[in-house]
């Protein structure tokens, strides 16, 4: 879904936002190990993402791809 000019920098973005994802996430995990029930905190802040990305799934339109998958090979 990526205009083909911007397509590599967007991948190059991506590959950054998951290494820098990794090391919040082991920050969050070593600040969060002490407690009593830390590893709940470090699930419960882990979900925030994760729900924001389903529910921001639902609102990505078609790609191309997307009418031939399902068998309309007609554009509507």
């Amino acid at each position: 879904m990526a205009p083909t000019r911007i397509r590599g920098a967007l991948n190059i973005g991506f590959q950054m936002m998951i290494t820098i994802g990794i090391l919040i996430a082991n920050l969050i995990n070593y600040g969060t190990a002490k407690l009593e029930y830390g590893w709940r905190v470090s699930l419960g802040i882990g979900a925030v993402p994760a729900i924001m990305l389903c529910v921001g799934a639902l609102f990505l339109g078609d790609t191309p791809n997307s009418p031939i998958e399902r068998g309309k090979i007609e554009a509507d």
